[in-house]
């Protein structure tokens, strides 16, 4: 009699096991999958943040127009030599100094790249490797030029020089005062001005390739949906700065190089 009662309790426990083992499988599918479906709902989100980023940075370019040709110009893909030695001949002109001598050097050193900026929603570090854009590398031209003019037009041709508007890096500066007479074709004696300086500098110009983004949303390029202007507007700034007059009777001299 007891082992009839027991007949159903036993049969119940082993009925809900069997159930149990044989429902786990199909349950930790069904979460596996509901976690895979999350993962790519997020992945899904996050394409068309991306995209909806490329629109607007599409939309930005097109509009400022005037901004992309100044700075294509400011720091081109490659940097036209014909260019830039019209644009140093231009600055000595405007500041009534004579360019006499101008080198044209190829700088080989290349600024180090910056490491790419890791992506989390790429998702790990394959998809992170691959959607990391091509650093571009800056490269230089460098020119070595002789000036001679008096001291308001050498400051005022430093001054041109510092506000170039070219990506550009004054490497060397070199000036002293100019001889007091130099030779001329026939040998005569020739006495030049007081006042006269000779400035030696060298100067170099940057360019930087263009790189391929390719159809990758995860691109960190794409993580922002404007550009960042500031250095641009910096830039701006900058050059547009007038230089100080020196005004006779100020503290200072106005010009070191006379006694």
């Amino acid at each position: 009699m007891r082992l009839k009662i027991l007949i159903f309790p036993l049969s119940l426990a082993l009925s809900v096991i069997i159930l149990i083992f044989l429902a786990k499988p199909e349950w930790d599918s069904i979460q596996t999958t509901k976690l895979q479906l999350a993962e790519s709902q997020q992945k899904l989100d996050e394409v068309m943040e991306k995209k909806k980023n490329i629109e607007n940075l599409t939309r930005i370019y097109d509009q400022n127009q005037d901004v992309v040709s100044y700075i294509n110009s400011y720091l081109p893909s490659k940097r036209e030599e014909e260019d830039a030695i019209h644009a140093i001949n231009y600055m000595a002109t405007g500041s009534a100094v004579i360019l006499s001598n101008l080198n044209l050097e190829i700088d080989t050193n290349k600024a180090a790249p910056v490491p790419p900026v890791q992506d989390a929603a790429a998702g790990g570090a394959e998809a992170q490797a691959a959607s990391a854009p091509e650093i571009p590398v800056l490269s230089t031209v460098k020119f070595k030029a002789s000036i001679s003019g008096n001291y308001e037009g050498i400051r005022t041709f430093l001054d041109r020089a510092s506000k170039l508007e070219m990506f550009n890096s004054l490497d060397a500066l070199k000036i002293e005062k100019n001889k007091k007479s130099m030779q001329s074709s026939e040998g005569e004696e020739i006495q030049m001005p007081e006042d006269l300086l000779l400035l030696e500098m060298d100067i170099s110009l940057g360019q930087l390739k263009e790189v391929e983004v390719g159809n990758n949303y995860f691109s960190p390029l794409f993580s922002e949906s404007s550009f960042n202007l500031a250095a641009y507007d910096k830039l701006k700034s900058e050059i547009s700065q007038q230089i100080p007059a020196l005004e006779a009777g100020g503290e200072g001299r106005t010009n070191p190089f006379l006694p």
